[in-house]
């Protein structure tokens, strides 16, 4: 009879029911064990239903909520095809609000400081535009004698020119000596052309890179818009370009910021996930990785961010590009980094553990979040936070011995504190994989 009380209870496929009269006939010992398997089971039901309640908050905030970490692009771009429109295009080819002088504040206006916009337009070219009375109104209306200029009123406007297109034509003269009977003949030096049978400029082709990679605009879009301005310029055109120019000679510029990113003794490193349309053997919804490798803000180096495209998160990855590196590497807990090099000292983000207690945090009603170990964990890390932002103009032996004596005693406190709290929380809930 327990075997049927138990399998009602655990929710099996055994679904036999006990009558009143069943029930009535158990045992104190029998009941006893009856009350203990469903108590066991409403817990679990209780941590299950918990954990999704949690999963479906933190999702809803990612979606809908505000969030410093969530990168925003524009309207129907995603940041899967950031990376690979190029390359989608390529395989195709081959088989606002207006900004006013003055500022809202609740219930009043201000106006903006004097000189602001005078100071703003300081460095822009200036095109003077006279405005003088004619000859015959240089006499006074009253008296009719002659006029003359006591001051001069000066309105300053910021005047937009649109890009516009030149063709360049190279008119290259062939020469020839004049004795007939010597035959030899020069032709005039010319620089070879950006790709050969194009009619791509570096100019050109930088302004279509910078739109798609710096101001985020997809090749279509650009497309759309050099069609308005009468140029007939494909996509997949301008996607060959730039693969072909990125090979030819950007290629040769990240090999050199690679050399002088591994010469950095301070780096950072972390992938993303994406996904690539038509790539070969590969379906479009199958799981790619960007990687990326920076140089230090706090290093005494240039800033360098390289990514380089993997179909996978193998450890190997990082190990091949940072081969002969001999430094410190900030990463998150990934653990493919911690099969690196001997000579790599790899230091943990204290970014991605705050994004943990972060999650666990917004996901519990704003009136109940006083207290929690979520926001205690939020503020400890806000503190040593601000001794960062004290230190950082401080030169880096000064930083390291401050680091010592202010930084070090807040984080042995901060994780014997995380200690003593992993025992009470659930080790599959937001809060207990933060502090795990």
């Amino acid at each position: 009879m327990l075997r049927i009380l138990y399998n009602e209870a655990m929710g099996t496929k055994d679904k036999n029911t006990l009558s009143d009269q069943q029930l009535n006939q158990l045992s104190k010992e029998q009941l006893l064990s009856l009350c203990r398997v469903l108590q066991d089971k409403n817990n679990e039901y209780e941590k299950r239903l918990d954990f999704l309640t949690e999963q479906i908050l933190l999702s809803q905030h990612r979606r809908f909520g505000a969030s410093s970490e969530k990168i925003s692009y524009a309207e129907d771009y995603e940041q899967a095809s950031f990376f690979n429109e190029a390359e989608v295009e390529a395989a195709k080819a081959s088989g606002l609000v207006p900004e006013t002088d003055t500022i809202d504040i609740k219930s009043h206006k201000r106006k903006k400081q004097k000189g602001k916009r005078d100071l703003d337009l300081s460095k822009f070219p200036v095109v003077r535009i006279e405005h003088k009375l004619s000859e015959e109104e240089q006499f006074c209306s009253e008296c009719h004698k002659a006029l003359k200029v006591v001051t001069t009123e000066t309105y300053k406007y910021l005047k937009y020119v649109p890009a516009h297109f030149e063709t360049e034509e190279h008119l290259v003269s062939v020469y020839s000596c004049v004795d007939s009977s010597c035959g030899h003949m020069v032709r005039a030096s010319k620089d070879p052309s950006l790709l050969r049978g194009s009619i791509a400029t570096p100019s050109l082709v930088a302004a279509i890179m910078n739109a798609k990679y710096v101001n985020g605009i997809p090749l279509a879009r650009q497309e759309a818009e050099f069609s308005r301005n009468g140029v007939e310029l494909d996509r997949q055109k301008m996607a060959y370009w730039m693969i072909r120019c990125s090979e030819e000679y950007l290629s040769v510029i990240y090999d050199e910021m690679k050399k002088h990113l591994l010469q950095c003794q301070y780096n950072q490193a972390d992938e993303t996930r994406v996904q690539v349309l038509h790539e070969d053997g590969r379906k479009a919804t199958t799981d790619s990785w960007m990687w990326v490798y920076r140089t230090s803000e706090l290093a005494n180096a240039p800033p360098i961010i390289l990514f380089t495209y993997e179909q996978t998160r193998g450890s190997y990855h990082p190990k091949e590009f940072l081969s002969g590196y001999k430094g410190y590497l900030t990463t998150d807990a990934y653990k493919a980094y911690r099969s690196l090099s001997e000579d790599i000292i790899v230091t943990a983000c204290m970014v991605h553990c705050r994004r943990y207690f972060h999650d666990a945090l917004i996901t519990i009603p704003e009136d109940k979040r006083k207290g929690t170990v979520a926001e205690e964990a939020i503020k400890r890390i806000a503190m040593l936070y601000q001794i960062e932002t004290m230190l950082a103009d401080k030169p880096a032996e000064q930083r390291y011995e401050e680091r010592l004596k202010q930084s070090q005693p807040l984080l042995d406190a901060f994780f014997a504190w995380l200690k003593s709290m992993e025992l009470a929380s659930d080790a599959k809930s937001l809060i207990g994989k933060a502090i795990a």
